[in-house]
């Protein structure tokens, strides 16, 4: 059915402001991305996955080697879906012999799989939360994409924009289901699988579908026992949507392969990696603050959920939103150390409840009684607040985007590259030279010497295959403090002590050529001796 003429301007409104939002990241998306090295420094994330992306699509002889390069991507950190979009992604790139422009690649996969995805929450967010039919569908949707966190992470090419998108299309299925409990919940649940596989995410809509359940039965909507098969029900459809977007995991090789890497990665998100993580709330409160809003404001928007749940029309959506945001926060709280891209499935959501504040038309009659000065005043009040949010946003947002549009200049890593080069220039003919650089210092390879680069802490047995090191002042700091509790106590004290040498510029059998502010270049002895010595 054709939208009504008022809604249709609100789409084409929605459609100019979403088309210039992706256009307007596509400049620092093409930044800091000349070679997969300056990807590395900048985004590790970004440079470790990407020539896995490479193998999905790179040339075979018959379509089972295509077929078979595609779905044994190798890398399960992350799901399938993940991969496989990002491959597709880059096939006209492909077709087109552009693989090879590193700039192009990364341009291509931070819109199509960052940019994209988060464009498409907001879009289904609004619709929930306003239909698309007056001036609040715009208002929310330029507030959701002004969040820093969802700026942030529109800059770098990483699951979680896929993974919001598939949290609020279980929600939005939901609610199209309105608790007849038929091919939408179904459908609910293979989106719910799709993004345990992505992400590991689906898994805490557990209590949003057990409610769900609870308030069918309560509304007499459904039977026990039809509650039993729908639930049931759903658990098969999410066992399929999970298998449907990791069809590699009927392998039982894979399977093992695959589930080790999960159990890693949790150990690592629980425990911390070499050294261990803060968690709880004080630790997570500066991040929130930073990427998501003032404590008060973040409260705000809980309490406008709940409010929704009890007085809004529309309270089953809301009791979708409060619980799913619950059980996920809880958790990213008490047992992870919050990284800021965490949250974002369950903040977007969340904070389209700001628009209860928003009337649908504007009346400028005079309240009859003091009760209804006091409400309107209240709302006011209330509103004023998010806007002042907004405001602290935008103003975070310019400086997130200039720093990421201006991070090759900037960049302390590249500006330590250019002071070696020279500092090594007497040695840049030796052949076979052995190179160490840690990870967020930028080396790019020579044709004769061999690099390496590792996120594991170093130690004396280590470095002592390599002829130069590059070392991140910052890693010596972070592995040289007294209060770090260390995940392996052993290799930390080896460590240490390593650690502690370099800091002091006095790693045993190396010369300290040159440090700055970002990192220090050694050279062994003899090579020093023979080439650099003045």
């Amino acid at each position: 059915m054709p939208l009504p003429k008022a809604n249709r301007r609100v789409v084409l409104i929605l459609l100019l402001l979403s088309a210039s939002y992706f256009t307007l990241f596509a400049f620092p998306n093409a930044v800091g991305s000349k070679n997969l090295e300056m990807v590395t420094i900048f985004q590790p994330d970004e440079g470790v996955p990407l020539p896995y992306v490479f193998q999905m699509i790179r040339p075979a002889a018959t379509l089972k080697e295509t077929l078979i390069h595609f779905f044994f991507y190798g890398y399960y950190f992350y799901g399938f879906p993940y991969f496989a979009l990002s491959a597709l992604a880059l096939l006209p790139l492909k077709a087109l012999g552009l693989l090879g422009d590193t700039t192009l690649v990364m341009l291509t996969l931070r819109q199509m799989i960052s940019v994209l995805p988060m464009l498409l929450a907001a879009w289904v967010l609004t619709g929930l939360q306003t239909g698309f039919r007056d001036y609040r569908a715009p208002a929310l949707f330029l507030f959701l994409l002004a969040v820093p966190a969802v700026v942030t992470n529109n800059l770098w090419w990483h699951p979680d924009s896929l993974v919001t998108l598939l949290a609020v299309l279980v929600i939005y299925a939901l609610d199209r289901d309105s608790l007849r409990f038929g091919r939408w919940f179904l459908l609910a649940g293979l989106l719910c699988g799709a993004a345990a596989a992505t992400k590991g995410i689906g898994y805490y809509f557990a209590l949003t579908i057990a409610v769900y359940l609870l308030i069918g039965l309560f509304r007499r909507k459904i039977r026990l026992p039809r509650a039993v098969l729908a639930g049931l029900g759903f658990l098969a459809a999410m066992f399929a949507g999970y298998l449907g977007s990791n069809p590699i995991l009927i392998y039982a090789s894979v399977r093992r392969d695959y589930f080790a890497v999960m159990d890693e990665q949790l150990e690592q998100l629980t425990t911390g990696h070499q050294l261990a993580y803060a968690k709880g709330l004080e630790a997570a409160l500066p991040i929130l603050n930073k990427y998501y809003g003032a404590a008060l404001f973040l409260l705000l928007m809980l309490g406008l959920c709940i409010w929704g749940i009890w007085r809004d029309p529309r309270r089953l959506l809301f009791t979708h939103i409060l619980t799913w945001t619950l059980p996920l926060t809880l958790t990213v709280f008490t047992i992870f150390h919050l990284k800021y891209q965490y949250l974002l499935p369950v903040a977007l959501p969340l904070f389209s409840c700001a628009v209860i504040l928003l009337p649908e038309r504007w009346r400028w009659s005079q309240p009859q009684t003091w009760r209804g000065w006091a409400a309107g005043g209240l709302r006011l009040l209330l509103a004023l607040a998010v806007l002042a949010q907004l405001a602290a946003f935008l103003s975070a947002d310019a400086r997130i985007y200039t720093r990421s549009l201006r991070r090759e200049q900037t960049s302390q890593s590249l500006q330590f590259y250019e002071k070696s080069l020279k500092a090594l220039e007497p040695m840049i003919d030796l052949p076979d030279l052995r190179v160490y650089h840690d990870v967020r210092v930028y080396f790019t390879p020579r044709k004769t010497w061999k690099t390496d680069a590792i996120f594991q802490m170093l130690d004396y047995d280590y470095i002592q295959n390599f002829d130069i090191l590059m070392l991140d002042r910052q890693r010596m700091a972070d592995y040289t403090k007294q209060s770090g509790t260390p995940v392996d106590p052993a290799q930390y004290e080896k460590s240490f002590a390593f650690y502690t040498d370099a800091k002091a510029g006095q790693i045993k059998g190396y010369t300290l050529v040159f440090k700055d502010d970002f990192a220090a270049l050694f050279v062994r002895d003899s090579l020093y001796q023979q080439y650099l010595r003045p």
